[in-house]
């Protein structure tokens, strides 16, 4: 399920703005902080949730403070695009401010707060730990936010990437979703490796950081093909097993069970997904490459703690309880305040 939502303050009188704009974000867990008798205020958004936690949203604001409650996702990553505008970024872990251009990413802390002096515009994503934030667990993160290179490589697609995405969030369909989120987490994974302060990866190398960059995207693309292997990867790669290895190796990792567990991530988003529900839990992991079901499911028990049944069981809960909850926090309709759903 893909829930869009769109509000936009230029569409009521300046004295219903403000507090129209609190109403709006306080399903997000956001506190509004402005003075209601400035005449310039304004504030924009739009937002696209998935019923598995990944999110994308545009933010345009006049000068005010948001605070954001985030100890329910405190587990995974958000990604930050400052479009226009200055502004400062602030946590538990200190501050961190921004100027139009910044392209940064960080781990949510249980608090955090958006203060805009004039205006601000922000694109951004948020990737759940059971998800896309799984991809990025192992990416360095500073205490508040570390900076991409917006204007180099990967960052360069990354930002391009953000500013499309956020340029038709209330045009994007549930078909579109995934591999918008596929597309990004990807980019940003490679835009880490190759910013100057993720250098450090493997002992500061940029050549090894590139190559197991590169291994790391060629098994991402052939993690369907049962015979992906440590071999096949390698002989791609134009380099020996025992290297492809020891590349793993030095970021605690091992290739096949690399390939394993990235396997069962992808079934264990897909088992969530109502878009995948008229399928089989054998037709899921056959597509994500395992060839036997027994084995899937002692792997993704091992892994996950629960059965794939028990899980697929509990996404479906979880599902029904927020289109619950998404409906009891809808507001009345009205021009400035609009709710979509796609289904």
């Amino acid at each position: 399920m893909l829930t869009v939502t769109t509000f936009n303050a230029e569409t009521l009188h300046q004295t219903e703005r403000l507090a129209a704009w609190s109403s709006h974000m306080a399903p997000f867990r956001c506190t509004v902080l402005a003075n209601a008798r400035t005449d310039d205020f304004t504030a924009s958004m739009g937002a696209a949730v998935t019923s598995w936690g990944f999110a994308i949203a545009r933010l345009e604001i006049s000068a005010q403070r948001l605070l954001f409650d985030t100890r329910g996702l405190s587990s995974g990553l958000w990604l930050l695009q400052v479009a226009d505008g200055k502004g400062t970024l602030k946590t538990e872990r200190g501050s961190y401010g921004l100027d139009k251009g910044d392209l940064l990413y960080g781990k949510a802390a249980r608090e955090m707060s958006l203060t805009s002096l004039s205006h601000l515009t922000l694109n951004c994503a948020y990737f759940p730990r059971n998800g896309s934030g799984v991809r990025l667990a192992s990416v360095p993160t500073a205490l508040v936010a570390s900076p991409l290179l917006a204007t180099n490589g990967s960052g360069d697609f990354l930002s391009g990437l953000m500013q499309s995405a956020a340029d038709r969030i209330a045009r994007l369909t549930a078909d579109e979703i995934r591999p918008l989120e596929t597309a990004i987490t990807e980019f940003l994974f490679a835009a880490v490796v190759t910013t100057s302060t993720a250098n450090t990866i493997i002992d500061g190398s940029r050549t090894r950081n590139a190559l197991v960059l590169r291994a790391t995207q060629l098994l991402e693309a052939q993690l369907c093909d049962p015979d992906l292997s440590p071999a096949a990867a390698a002989q791609q790669l134009g380099i020996s097993v025992r290297y492809l290895q020891k590349l793993f190796e030095e970021v605690g990792e091992n290739v096949n069970h690399y390939i394993r567990r990235r396997r069962l991530e992808r079934s264990y988003v897909e088992l969530m997904d109502p878009l995948y529900d008229q399928q089989s839990i054998s037709e899921i992991s056959f597509r994500w490459g395992f060839n036997d079901s027994a084995y899937f499911s002692r792997s993704f028990k091992d892994l996950f703690g629960l059965s794939p049944s028990q899980h697929r069981e509990c996404g479906r809960w979880r599902n029904e309880d927020r289109q619950a909850s998404t409906a009891a926090k809808r507001l009345p309709r009205r021009a400035g305040n609009l709710i979509f759903h796609t289904p």
